[in-house]
């Protein structure tokens, strides 16, 4: 596992980052909020990371069977409130998700996915970093270009992480 899990986001700033004037933070409907490149890139990062972690858990759960679902439903919860907090809880969302994402990862070891198995769930978790990266405003044509290309990045980091396990 990483030393700081930022590194999941951090690749998908990459991935993004041309993209940032396009990027709507949810919920700021009226554009009236500023909000410089940087931290909308992390908000968006932190998104797609925690979209890309709910559609890959949604399958690993859905291949395990009953032995990691109580762990798996629990942590796709988790990742979507980060997605779409209630925004009455006020607690400090990077550490909730770089928890999340330790969990996640350790997770994934517990339900014995081996770093090789992630592409079997490669396609559910493209498919809410897509949702994802359009929910952030972004055109059609991007999305095409960037759900496969975060989603590639985000395996390969974590089949690194996995096997150094």
């Amino acid at each position: 596992m990483p030393a700081d899990t930022m590194e999941l986001t951090y690749g998908v700033i990459g991935e993004i980052g041309a993209d940032v004037a396009d990027i709507t933070v949810p919920g700021e409907l009226t554009r009236q909020l500023y909000m410089p490149g940087a931290d909308i890139l992390l908000l968006a990062g932190l998104t797609v990371v925690s979209a890309f972690f709910r559609g890959l858990l949604t399958g690993v759960v859905a291949g395990t069977g009953t032995a990691g679902e109580d762990l798996g439903r629990s942590l796709v919860r988790r990742f979507t409130g980060l997605i779409a907090p209630s925004g009455d809880d006020g607690g400090d969302v990077l550490a909730d998700y770089r928890q999340t994402a330790a969990d996640a990862e350790a997770a994934l070891t517990r339900l014995g996915v081996a770093a090789g198995a992630l592409g079997q769930y490669a396609s559910g978790a493209q498919a809410e970093v897509a949702a994802a990266l359009r929910s952030l405003g972004l055109r059609d044509e991007r999305v095409q270009v960037l759900a496969p290309a975060a989603t590639t990045r985000l395996i390969g980091q974590l089949r690194t992480d996995l096997a150094a396990t």
